[in-house]
Parts: C-alpha cells; structure tokens; sequence
C-alpha cells in the first residue's frame, strides 16, 4: 500500500507535467487573446483559458464564450497572481479550475475578497472564502481558499482538500478539518507560513506529498483518532508530507485540542468557538474544565471578549473588590457603563462568586438590550417582578437556554464553564 500510494504521486505528477507539454511548446505568436485572456486555439466545441494579464484590476469577469465556444476550464493556475483583482465572477459553463496542476486557485490574489457564482451552477459553490466543488456522484471538496482569510478557520463538510487548496493562506493561525474528509491533496497547506496548529479528523486515509511543505510554525497536529489510525493513514516517513521534525501529535484529540472535551459533548462546538475567537482559553494546554464552575469575574470577561475588549470609558472605579491590575478590572469597568451588571452591593461586585444562571441571562439581556420577554412564563421558580424575569422569558424564546425541567428554571443554580460558553455561542455566534 505504501509503494502504491508513492506511485499514485510521482504519476500524477508525470500527469501534470506532461499536461504542459502541448502549450509549451507553443510559440507566443500562436497564443490568442479575448480581453485580458489568453488562450490555445485547438479546435473542437470548448475553450480552455491558459493566462490572464496580470495588470487586470477591480472585477474579472470569466466569459461564457470565446469566439462562440463555450469556455469550460482553465490551465496551470491562469488566475493566480493577480495582485489587483477583487472581485472573481464565474459563468455556469466553467466547470474546472486549474487543469493538471496542484495549485491554490487564487493563490497570489491577495486583495481578492469576493467570488460570485450564480446559486444553481451545477458544480461549484463559495462561501466565507472558501470555493467547493461537488462532483456528479455528490462528493464535494474544497477547491481553493482566498488568501485573504486570517487567523482561525472551520471547514464544512467536505470529502477531500484539492491540491493546494490552502496554499498560500500566509494568515492563517489553525484550521480545523471536517469529520468524514478522507484526503488532504499535494501542496494543500503550502506556504500556510504561521498555522501553528490544525484538527484532523479519525476519517483521514490519505495525505499527498508535501501538504505541509513551509508550514514553519505548525508544532501541534490534533488527530481525532488513536495512533494507529494515524499510522495507518499517515505511513510515510514525516519528511514525504513536509512535517516540521519536532511537530507535536495529540491522539484523540477534538477540534479544540482538548482531551476533556469529547466531540459529541454539547459545548464541543462552543468550546471551539469561543476558544478559536480569544473569549477564554483553557485551563492548561489539554484541559478545558467543562464542569468547573464559572465566577461572575470570568463571565463579564468573557463577554467583554465577545465584544472585542472595549476600552472602558472611565477609569472610575466604584467597587473595593476589584483592584486595577485584575485581570478582570476593565471588563467589570466596561460591563457597569454598558449597564449589563451593577454588582451585588452598594460597592462590592463579588468577583469570586460563582454566577448563577439568573445573572448569566441577565447579563446576556441586557448586553442585546432585548426589552421584555414572552408573556408567557412556564416556570413556577421565576416569578413576575424579579430582576431577572424577563431575561429568562427573553434567554427561553431566544433557544440561549431552557429550564433544567418543563416548569423550573432554577436561577440560583451555578454555572459550569461548559455552560457559560454554550450560552455565549447560542447568543453571539
């Protein structure tokens, strides 16, 4: 298998090189131009678009037609390296990008921020940067990925990364793979020069030849799977897919690299979010602490995070519990100005307290500023009048929380951090 797999590289790679041999041979004088596009004329119904100036600029329109045929395709990275483009629209008649060659469609398109695609083509698909291709047998796979995308990203569903799908997404700091992709192509995170860190799933079977080449910070790999299943996917010695040779691999691993957070956890998907977003952090380098509990202190860091670490517009500061250099000091600040809390005294805010899911609502409501909640109030322990009445109603309709029964809401209980999280991802995500 490993001798196979070798042969499958090194021949498609043949395949590609051989791909170039006909307009290589060409002279520039046989080249024909439309626009800012070049191209081979072969006869035949169909045209494949083999460059494109590097001066075009603004908005680049892919034609329907070229001299009455339609133009399906495009050779050897046509659209990459055009530093002015913003802007990429493809006609429902292209149907492949870069023919023959492992390469990020939009690699060297660093001001390009928009790809428009009619909603009924009848393969490809772009959303949040990323364009898919689906396949006539229904599998979809990630085609490219604009280089402008920063610092975390989630791939959707997908069955395979295409051949420098990735490449030169310079900004990139961690990427997390799909359950169910089973192959990451050649040069797929080429020149990814600062991902420091990616999630792989268990459903891994193959990984192509330098996928990882220049990925200089990338020092922990997060498997989903044991060593075995590793080992089994991934037999080939480190330096065949580029691995930085003290790279870190973390077995059983979730997306967010925690081993006490188990993937069909229901916080698994917050827990990620509010990780890869800087809201919180773990409790060390493996372990989130899902069940600790959580301090009125975390929480209004929590949500000052969320909104970006607001500086505080006033230095005046009414409570004697919390000091200037707590890590907490400008998050309790911001919250009183931006009246989401006013503490739990005239000058105390109890900042080692545990917050209660009363307070956790409330301060939800009042960071949406949502007004009253639903009339109606299935629960026997929120009566009317109370501060956080509302909220409840407001957090119950909103799907941010239900009761810990039909007819109970329990608002002095405690809240993990499990749950904080959870709450701030239904809310804000």
């Amino acid at each position: 298998m490993k001798k196979m797999k070798k042969l499958f590289c090194w021949a498609l790679i043949l395949c590609m090189a051989l791909a170039l041999l006909p307009t290589a041979a060409l002279a520039d004088d046989d080249m024909k131009y439309y626009g800012p596009f070049g191209y081979y004329d072969f006869g035949g119904d169909t045209i494949t678009i083999q460059t494109c100036s590097r001066s075009v600029s603004g908005t680049l329109t892919i034609p329907e037609t070229i001299d009455g045929r339609t133009v399906t395709t495009c050779m050897c990275g046509a659209f990459t390296e055009l530093p002015y483009i913003t802007e990429l629209v493809i006609p429902n008649t292209f149907t492949c990008f870069a023919v023959a060659d492992a390469i990020n469609p939009f690699y060297g398109c660093p001001n390009l921020r928009k790809v428009t695609i009619a909603q009924d083509h009848p393969c490809f698909r772009f959303s949040d940067g990323m364009l898919f291709n689906t396949s006539e047998n229904g599998d979809t796979q990630l085609e490219g990925v604009l280089p402008c995308k920063s610092g975390a990203l989630t791939i959707p569903p997908v069955k395979g990364l295409h051949m420098g799908a990735l490449q030169g997404c310079e900004h990139l700091t961690s990427v997390v793979l799909p359950e169910g992709l089973t192959a990451i192509g050649l040069y797929a995170f080429c020149e990814c020069t600062i991902l420091e860190s990616i999630y792989i799933p268990s459903s891994l079977e193959w990984i192509g030849m330098a996928a990882f080449a220049d990925c200089n910070a990338l020092t922990d790999i997060y498997f989903g799977g044991t060593e075995q299943q590793w080992n089994e996917a991934v037999n080939e010695d480190p330096k065949w897919y580029c691995f930085r040779p003290d790279v870190r691999i973390h077995f059983n691993a979730t997306p967010s690299g925690f081993s006490d957070v188990a993937l069909g956890d229901y916080y698994a998907k917050p827990v990620d979010w509010a990780v890869r977003k800087g809201i919180t952090d773990g409790t060390s380098a493996t372990t989130f602490s899902p069940n600790d509990p959580c301090t009125r202190a975390q929480m209004v860091t929590f949500l000052w995070r969320a909104k970006g670490s607001p500086a505080p517009k006033s230095a005046k500061n009414p409570f004697r519990d919390v000091k200037a250099d707590d890590y907490f000091s400008r998050a309790v600040l911001w919250a009183v100005e931006e009246g989401i809390t006013d503490g739990t005294g005239t000058n105390t805010f109890s900042p080692n307290a545990t917050v209660t899911r009363a307070q956790t609502v409330t301060f939800l409501w009042r960071l949406e500023d949502a007004g009253k909640g639903s009339a109606k109030n299935p629960f026997s322990d929120v009566p009317a009048g109370q501060y956080y009445t509302d909220a409840v109603l407001w957090a119950v309709a909103q799907g941010i929380t239900d009761g810990t029964t039909e007819t109970t809401f329990s608002p002095d209980a405690s809240c993990t951090r499990a749950q904080i999280v959870t709450f701030l991802y239904r809310d804000l995500a």
